[in-house]
């Protein structure tokens, strides 16, 4: 019996400890997205100190890895088995060839006949908006959102209202705030680019892009309200839970027979 029964509890030791050291110990986001058509998409947000990865229902077959230290955003599709690396570098490259194609749109109007031209404006103004920056106050009273307080920030460009954003600091959301450290990371390198990409396109392809978190403010968003050029509401994002879960470690990488594809600007 004891020969039977000594070898089987080892192996179960062992199995269990392996487990325990292929699970990592996880910060877990979940929050819900809502197009203007009010269509809804989970997502969860796992965060380490320093490490981020991103899934949706909305697409299952892809991952977000983002590493904090590196400032290195991977985008893995896991139908076609390959990623694409985002970095500082590739993201200023999209800036330049998008302000390309915005100065060869911008010299293509130019030839155009004037009536023509002065057409194509109205449409483009329609759809860029204005490139007044947006600015954000801060309205008085505590806002409930799910279980948490938070604070409300008005954002406007020019009379337009483009971003409305409820903040709950690490206290309300009774986390430290070190666990979000990789979270912020990616806000402020997103917003960074995109602020900078509006900046500096040509002409009437100037726009300009909402914060993720407005100004100095501590905290979370845990409700993002986006709206078109026109004020009107386009996306609505809420945090619904922050919970401690486990996840497996070899998620935090690149399954290593992926293969790299190149990034463009198009994305093809």
């Amino acid at each position: 019996m004891k020969k039977i029964f000594f070898p089987l509890l080892a192996s179960l030791c062992l199995l269990l400890c392996s487990s325990a050291l292929l699970a990592q110990d996880v910060l877990m986001i979940t929050s819900e997205m809502l197009d203007k058509k009010a269509k809804s998409s989970i997502s969860r947000v796992y965060l380490t100190e320093d490490k981020l990865l991103m899934e949706s229902d909305d697409n299952k077959n892809m991952t977000t890895l983002y590493d904090a230290e590196k400032e290195e955003m991977y985008l893995i599709d896991h139908k076609k088995k390959e990623y694409t690396l985002m970095d500082k570098a590739a993201l200023e490259a999209m800036n330049a060839q998008l302000q390309e194609a915005a100065k060869q749109m911008e010299l293509t109007l130019q030839q155009m006949p004037e009536s023509q031209r002065k057409m194509m404006e109205a449409q483009m103004s329609s759809i860029m908006g204005s490139n007044e920056p947006i600015t954000y106050e801060k309205e008085g009273a505590e806002t409930p959102v799910k279980s948490w307080k938070s604070t409300k920030y008005v954002g406007k460009s020019g009379d337009k209202l483009r971003h409305e954003v409820y903040i709950a600091s690490y206290q309300e959301l009774g986390e430290d705030k070190d666990q979000f450290k990789a979270l912020v990371s990616l806000y402020t390198l997103l917003q960074d680019q995109l602020q900078a990409m509006g900046r500096n396109m040509p002409g009437m392809t100037a726009f300009s892009t909402p914060d993720m978190l407005p100004g100095d403010v501590e905290g979370l968003p845990v409700k993002s309200i986006y709206y078109d050029v026109q004020g009107q509401p386009e996306i609505t994002s809420t945090m619904n839970a922050i919970e401690n879960t486990t996840l497996a470690a070899d998620k935090w990488q690149v399954p290593p027979k992926y293969k790299q594809k190149k990034f463009t600007a198009s994305g093809k």
